[in-house]
Order: C-alpha cells, then sequence, then structure tokens
C-alpha cells in the first residue's frame, strides 16, 4: 500500500488513479483468492496437526486446540482482509490505486520487490529445514536398536508404579532405590489399562534394563509381572524400527521442502519474474525534473522538511 505524504506530482496521482481504474474490477476476485489461500493454509495446518497425531509426536486433545487456534487466528485475518476490501470498492480510484501501487505488477520496480521477498523467504526458510533434516538424520543413524545381550535382570517385589501420561512409566521395587523407567516410546505395545488393573503392590517383578551411569534410574525393555508379559523382546524391537521409520518419513519431508523452497525461487526467477518485468510500464518514482521543483518549491516557503522520495529498484 501507497502512503499519500502529499507530495506526489500530477502525473504520479493520475498513475495511481490509473491503477485503481484498472484493478477495481478485480477487487472481488482479489478477496476470493485470498479467502481460497487461507483455507488452503487451514487445511494444510490440520493435515500436518493430524499427522502428527497419528505418528504419535501430538496427543489429540493438544492437535484439537491448536487447531482451533489455527482456525480462529486465520479466521479473523480472513474476515478483517473482507471488510477492507469490500470498503475499498467504495473508494475513489485514486485510494484504490493507493492500496495496489506496491503490489501491482504493472509498476515499475514491484517485480524487483517480490523477487527480493521470496529471495529472503526461501533462504531462510530452506537453511532451517535443512538443519532440520542433518539433525533427524544424526539421530537415526546413531540411534542403535536395543541388543538385549548386553540387559541385565533385576528382580523383587513391587512397591509402585506410576504412569505420567505420554513420558514415562517409573517402577519401584521393594528394598531399592532405583526408579526403573520405560519411554513413551512403548506405550503402544503396553496397554496401560490392563497394566493396572493387573498389577498389585506385592506381587513379583522381573525387568530388563540397560546399564547406565545413573544409579538412581534405569531405562527398561522388558515387564514381567507374577509371570504375566507386559513388555517383550520383540514388542521393543517392533516398537524402535517404527519410530525409526517415522523419523526417516519426518526426516524425508523436511528434505522434500528444502528442496522445493529452493527450487521455487530460481524457477520463479526465471519465469513469473521475468514475466512480471516485462508487463511493468507505470513508473512512480520521482524523476529528476519532478525531484528539483519539488526541492525549489521547498526552498522557497523557507521549510525545514524532510521529503520521502521513492527510489527506483535496481534494473
Amino acid at each position: 500500500m501507497l502512503i499519500d505524504s502529499g507530495n506526489f506530482t500530477e502525473r504520479q496521482r493520475n498513475i495511481i488513479s490509473t491503477i485503481g481504474k484498472e484493478k477495481r474490477e478485480f477487487i472481488d476476485r482479489d478477496r476470493n483468492r485470498f479467502v481460497l489461500g487461507q483455507i488452503c493454509i487451514m487445511l494444510s495446518v490440520a493435515v500436518i496437526f493430524f499427522f502428527l497425531v497419528i505418528i504419535g509426536y501430538v496427543e489429540f486433545t493438544y492437535d484439537v486446540v491448536l487447531v482451533i487456534v489455527a482456525f480462529v487466528t486465520l479466521g479473523s485475518i480472513i474476515s478483517h482482509k473482507q471488510k477492507q476490501l469490500n470498503e475499498l470498492k467504495g473508494q475513489s480510484d485514486y485510494k484504490i490505486g493507493l492500496y495496489y501501487g506496491s503490489s501491482y505488477r504493472k509498476v515499475i520496480g514491484n517485480a524487483n520487490k517480490k523477487l527480493k521477498s521470496i529471495r529472503i523467504s526461501s533462504f531462510i526458510i530452506a537453511p532451517l529445514f535443512l538443519i532440520m533434516v542433518l539433525v533427524i538424520f544424526l539421530i537415526n543413524i546413531n540411534d542403535e536398536p536395543t541388543d538385549f545381550r548386553e540387559l541385565r535382570e533385576a528382580q523383587g517385589v513391587l512397591e509402585e508404579a506410576l504412569y505420567y501420561k505420554n513420558d514415562r512409566l517409573e517402577i519401584e521395587l521393594k528394598y531399592d532405590n532405583v526408579k526403573y523407567r520405560v519411554s513413551s516410546l512403548y506405550f503402544d505395545e503396553i496397554n496401560i489399562g490392563e497394566f493396572y488393573e493387573f498389577a498389585e503392590q506385592g506381587m513379583s517383578v522381573v525387568l530388563l534394563y540397560k546399564n547406565s551411569n545413573n544409579d538412581k534410574i534405569r531405562n527398561v525393555y522388558f515387564i514381567e509381572i507374577d509371570g504375566k508379559v507386559f513388555l517383550s523382546e520383540e514388542e521393543v524391537i517392533q516398537a524402535e524400527k517404527e519410530n525409526t521409520l517415522i523419523g526417516w518419513i519426518v526426516c524425508a519431508v523436511f528434505a522434500f521442502f528444502t528442496l522445493f523452497t529452493t527450487i521455487y525461487y530460481f524457477v520463479y526467477k526465471r519465469t513469473i519474474y521475468r514475466k512480471n518485468k516485462a508487463q511493468e510500464i507505470y513508473n512512480l518514482d520521482f524523476t529528476d525534473d519532478e525531484i528539483k521543483e519539488l526541492q525549489v518549491e521547498i526552498a522557497e516557503n523557507d521549510e525545514i522538511t524532510d521529503v520521502y522520495i521513492k527510489t527506483s529498484y535496481p534494473k
């Protein structure tokens, strides 16, 4: 949107009015395109969050709350934009021209401005996605499956079992100060409801854990209570395979967006940018003569005034 500082020349005002006249019949189209674009964003957000729910990265209740917040925010943006464009339809050609002047494809310099915006966005988003790809890749290749031959056995009497939703399960044995912790990674394999129905204080427990430098907490990969197995070797291996697969899928998605954002910039520059550049015919910059006239007028009025002058973008 252009701001009328009061220093526009008659030539510039005529161009702005011409822009407004050309764009008036497209206001409804622009409004519909904007609404459609925001709806696509809404659906994309919903799909992403539900995908995270399916793979177990986000809890369903959190997903619903986040989607609702996103929908309300985007709905508010849509409502504001619709109101703004509806009000614009009743304005003069000059007012409409001011609104579209900074983005209209026929204005000299706007193609370069748009290209710069896309370049900055691409060169910020692509590295962020690339970092995510590298982080997930390193995690996956260094995450070795559990070797049950290296596990140690702990036997005892059940004292307490504490379930921290979507986080961990901690089992405590009598006369043992160690907390035996089960990662949430294996919760799909353990029926927590059945576990709590069956397990009672005083029952015999057999656990397989990985030795670590922490004497107070040990990670558990096998659970047996009174002869009933709640987490087996096969289930642990399966859960770890699924988790690794999910990691590779997420890594591939981020890699795709890294390539897409990078390629999009170069494709845009070779196609849409060139097309927009060729359509530029309206020069809203001050000419050298107009600058001189403005300076003379200011000097004659003996005013100390800062004058904003729109300069040309590099051609």
